[in-house]
């Protein structure tokens, strides 16, 4: 059982990687500082750095602790309509993967993160897998649906007009849910 002190630190860094994700995904990460993340933390500014060596070390894990939760969420659908139901759910316009939300910044980060690289390559094998594959690792149709899934995010949330944006989301919706019902 871990001590009081490795317990709340724990808590602590949990609270503030919630934060952080909240604020991310409304403002973006260059927008972010960490005063503000720290202030929706209920912490103050000086402690951030006993937790993390950098807001850099910050995104990654914010990143990387939410697409290793949807790739687990993902992993634990059943049924015919599994892939159905992550299409359906990821293209909502009020949905938040961070890679739709967070791709464009992480991707110009001076280190690639292999924890948020892994995450998405679980993603796409499980795409994978509901689409047919047997072998538990990501295919090129699975990497496809997984980047089609993406792009109709991020092109949708810059559309400027909201038709568009619907349209944007319904065309993969529709693509993608097609090839699954194929695949059955």
């Amino acid at each position: 059982m871990a001590t009081q002190p490795t317990r709340k630190r724990s808590e602590t860094r949990a609270r503030i990687v919630e934060a952080a994700a909240k604020l991310f995904r409304e403002r973006g990460i260059d927008a972010t500082g960490v005063d503000a993340v720290m202030a929706a933390a209920g912490l103050t500014h000086g402690g951030f750095y006993l937790h993390f060596a950098s807001k850099e070390a910050l995104a990654a894990e914010v990143c990387a602790t939410q697409l290793a939760a949807s790739a687990e969420r993902w992993r634990g659908m059943e049924g015919p309509d599994a892939f159905a139901r992550i299409v359906e759910h990821y293209l909502r316009p009020d949905a938040g993967c961070p890679l739709a939300v967070l791709g464009s910044e992480l991707g110009r980060r001076a280190a690639p993160n292999s924890e948020v690289g892994q995450a998405a390559r679980s993603m796409a094998a499980t795409l994978s897998w509901l689409l047919g594959a047997a072998d538990g690792r990501p295919t090129a149709e699975g990497w496809a649906a997984l980047s089609t899934l993406v792009g109709a995010v991020v092109l949708s949330r810059v559309a400027g007009d909201p038709r568009d944006a619907a349209d944007i989301l319904a065309a993969a919706r529709d693509h993608w849910l097609s090839r699954g019902e194929e695949s059955r």
